[in-house]
C-alpha cells in the first residue's frame, strides 16, 4: 500500500525546517566561539601555534558540514514535495482507494457490458415486425449503454493514471534524499575526527597529544571545502532567478546587463526566497522595443514639458524625438501632479501579495515609465494579475492622468505581454528541436496577426491537423485528430495550452 497525506507532509517540513534550524544555529555558535577562542588565546611557540592552527581549520570545517548537511536536508524535502504535487497533484492519495476505485469502475463498465449484450441477443431473438416496431426504443437503449460504458472507461483512466503516478512517484521518492545521506556522512566523520559522539551530535575535544593538537590525516577538510565551494548560496540563487526571466524574455545581449543591474537595484532589500515573485509581478513593468531592447520614459521639465527615451539606460536620441510628438501637453499636466501617487500604490500592491523590502526610489520603476507607457501595466497589477492592498490607489490615479487602461502606448514601445506572447513560441520550439518535448509535436506557430482570432498552435507529426492554445484543433482535414499520449498532454498542460 502506498499512502500520501499532505498534512503529514507539511507536519514533516514543519520538523525538518526546525532541526535544520538548529542544526544552522549550532554551526554558527561553533564558528564563533572557535573565532573568540583563537582571538583569546595569548600564548606562542609550537604548542600555542598548533593549538591555533587546530581550531582555524578544524572546527570551522566542521561548522562548514553542518551547514551543507542543513541546506542538504532542506533542499532534499523540498524537492520531495515539489516532485508529488508535480506529479500527483495537491491531494492526498491512497492507493488502496485508488485500486477500490478502479475495481468499481470495472464492475459497473462489465456490467453495462453484459446488459448490452443480453439487450443485443434478446432483439435478434425478435421476429422482423417486433424488430420494426421497437427498432427506435432499441437504439437509444443501447446508445445509452455504449455511452455510459464509455463514460466509466473515461473516469477509470483517470483513476489508473492518478494511481501509476503515485507509484511511479513513490518507487522514486528514495532517491530524493541521496544528497543526504552525502552529507551526513560528512558532517558525522568529521564529529568523529574531532573525538565527538555522531549518535549525541557532541563535540569533542579534538586530538589533543598532551602538548598540541595533532591535525588528522586524509582528505576530510579538503572534501568540505571543496563542497562549501559549489553550495547553493543568495547569490546564486538571486542569479539564477534572473538568468531564467532573461531567458524567458529572450532579451539581445545589448539589454541582459541592464535588465540585471535594474532589477539587482530594486529588489536589494527584498529576501531571495521573494525573488522569483517579485521578477516575475516587476517584469510587468518593463517596456521594450522591437527586438526586445528595454526602454524607459524619463519625464523632463526644462525649456517645455517632454520626455527624454532611453535604450538600455542610454538616451537615444531617435526615439526621443518620436516620442515628444506623440505625448500631448495636457496629459502630461496631470502625469507631474498624480505620478507619485501612481508609483506609491504599485509598491502597495506588491506589498499586499507579500513581497517585502521593495524600494523603487531611484529604480527604473521610479521614473516615468510607469505612467507614460507602462499606464497599462501598471493596471494589469491592480485589477488581473494580483489584487489587494494599493490596487485602488493605482485605479485611481491612473483615472487622474485621465486614461483608460492599456490606450496610452508609444508606436515603439511594447509591454511585457506583448513581449511574452513573441517569445513565448520561440521558447516552445526551443523545448522541441532540444529533444525535451514528447514524441509526435513537431513545431509551435505563432498566431497569424492578420487573421481574425488567429491563435498560437502547435503541430504534430504526419498529421495536418493543429492544436489552438485554447484546446480547440484548427487546420482540420479529413478524418480524425492525432490521437495524444498521457506524456504529450501532460506536456501540453505545462506549457500553457488547453487540453482538447
Amino acid at each position: 500500500m502506498v499512502k500520501m497525506e499532505l498534512s503529514e507532509i507539511r507536519t514533516q517540513t514543519a520538523d525538518i525546517n526546525s532541526y535544520c534550524q538548529s542544526l544552522k544555529e549550532g554551526a554558527n555558535h561553533l564558528h564563533f566561539a572557535t573565532e573568540g577562542l583563537i582571538l583569546e588565546l595569548g600564548i606562542g611557540g609550537t604548542a600555542g601555534n598548533s593549538i591555533k592552527s587546530y581550531l582555524s581549520s578544524m572546527y570551522p570545517a566542521l561548522a562548514k558540514a553542518m551547514l551543507l548537511h542543513a541546506q542538504s536536508i532542506e533542499e532534499a524535502n523540498q524537492a520531495y514535495v515539489d516532485g508529488y504535487i508535480s506529479l500527483c497533484g495537491e491531494k492526498s492519495l491512497d492507493s488502496e482507494v485508488l485500486e477500490k476505485q478502479i475495481g468499481d469502475y470495472n464492475a459497473s463498465i462489465q456490467s453495462l457490458a453484459t446488459s448490452k449484450e443480453n439487450q443485443e441477443s434478446w432483439y435478434r431473438s425478435q421476429d422482423v415486425v417486433m424488430q420494426q416496431a421497437i427498432q427506435v426504443d432499441y437504439r437509444e437503449v443501447m446508445s445509452g449503454l455504449t455511452s455510459s460504458i464509455a463514460t466509466n472507461e473515461v473516469e477509470r483512466a483517470k483513476i489508473q493514471e492518478k494511481l501509476d503516478n503515485l507509484l511511479a512517484f513513490n518507487g522514486n521518492s528514495a532517491s530524493y534524499f541521496n544528497s543526504v545521506s552525502e552529507s551526513a556522512s560528512l558532517m558525522d566523520e568529521g564529529l568523529k575526527i574531532l573525538g565527538g559522539d555522531p549518535s549525541t551530535g557532541e563535540i569533542g575535544a579534538g586530538s589533543w597529544n598532551g602538548a598540541g593538537f595533532s591535525l588528522p590525516a586524509g582528505d576530510w577538510r579538503t572534501r568540505v571545502n571543496e563542497k562549501w565551494k559549489t553550495r547553493d548560496t543568495p547569490e546564486k540563487r538571486k542569479k539564477a532567478v534572473l538568468e531564467n526571466s532573461i531567458s524567458e524574455l529572450e532579451l539581445p545581449e545589448a539589454a541582459k546587463d541592464y535588465y540585471k543591474e535594474i532589477m539587482e537595484e530594486a529588489l536589494k532589500n527584498v529576501p531571495v526566497d521573494q525573488w522569483e515573485a517579485a521578477v516575475k509581478e516587476l517584469n510587468q513593468l518593463l517596456i521594450f522595443d522591437d527586438e526586445g531592447n528595454i526602454l524607459r520614459v524619463v519625464p523632463v521639465y526644462f525649456a517645455g514639458d517632454g520626455v527624454i527615451i532611453l535604450k538600455n539606460g542610454v538616451n537615444d536620441q531617435e526615439l526621443t524625438v518620436q516620442a515628444n510628438h506623440e505625448f500631448d501637453a495636457q496629459r502630461f499636466a496631470l502625469l507631474k501632479e498624480n505620478f507619485p501617487q501612481l508609483v506609491a500604490g504599485v509598491v502597495e500592491t506588491l506589498l499586499g501579495v507579500g513581497i517585502t523590502g521593495l524600494d523603487l526610489t531611484g529604480t527604473y520603476f521610479s521614473g516615468g515609465t510607469l505612467a507614460l507607457v507602462g499606464v497599462s501595466q501598471a493596471g494589469a497589477v491592480a485589477g488581473t494579475t494580483i489584487t489587494g492592498v494599493g490596487a485602488a490607489t493605482v485605479v485611481d490615479a491612473i483615472s487622474k492622468i485621465g486614461v483608460s487602461a492599456g490606450s496610452v502606448n508609444y508606436s515603439f514601445a511594447k509591454n511585457y505581454g506583448d513581449r511574452q506572447n513573441t517569445s513565448y513560441t520561440n521558447q516552445i520550439n526551443k523545448q522541441i528541436n532540444s529533444g525535451k518535448a514528447p514524441k509526435g509535436v513537431k513545431r509551435a506557430d505563432k498566431g497569424f496577426s492578420d487573421v481574425e482570432d488567429a491563435q498560437d498552435h502547435i503541430h504534430f507529426d504526419d498529421s495536418r491537423w493543429t492544436l489552438n492554445r485554447d484546446g480547440t484543433w484548427g487546420h482540420n482535414s479529413s478524418g480524425q485528430p492525432p490521437k495524444l499520449t498521457k506524456k504529450l498532454l501532460k506536456w501540453l498542460q505545462d506549457i500553457g495550452w488547453k487540453l482538447p
